[in-house]
């Protein structure tokens, strides 16, 4: 019996890590889960501030290297469209007469999606390749 409440409590701890690993807000959650919602809402929009202010940089990096960044700037609209309607419906669940919770689930939410393009953008700045995109 104690191996089996063992082997749960491992499996719950090993699936929640796995959880984490695709959760790229959890740090910023975790550094912001201390105070009132009213705080923690505050903490989290300065780190979706901040992560946003991080992308925005890699873009105008990647921007000025590519010969013509025509296919990128499309890209970079439809994907914070993407991002956008993404994070509405992640929260659509939750009463917006519950301003704190639900600008919390979407900072969150926003955070997630723009730490997972910057981790693109990231990789599209290191490609020197036969048929990457053209370079300066």
């Amino acid at each position: 019996m104690r191996a089996l409440i063992f082997a749960a409590i491992l499996l719950n701890t090993t699936l929640a890590a796995k959880a984490d690993e695709w959760d790229f807000a959890a740090q910023h959650k975790q550094h912001c889960s201390v105070g009132g919602q009213d705080v923690m809402n505050v903490c989290l929009a300065n780190a979706y501030r901040d992560t946003n202010q991080r992308l925005s940089a890699l873009y105008e990096q990647l921007q000025v290297v590519l010969e013509d960044g025509t296919s990128l700037r499309k890209a970079q609209a439809t994907w914070l469209r993407f991002r956008d309607q993404t994070c509405e419906y992640e929260v659509s669940g939750l009463v917006k007469d519950n301003a704190g919770l639900y600008a919390y689930a979407k900072h969150a939410c926003m955070i997630d999606i723009t730490e997972k393009r910057i981790r693109d953008l990231k990789e599209y700045l290191s490609w020197d390749c036969n048929g990457c995109p053209g370079r300066k």
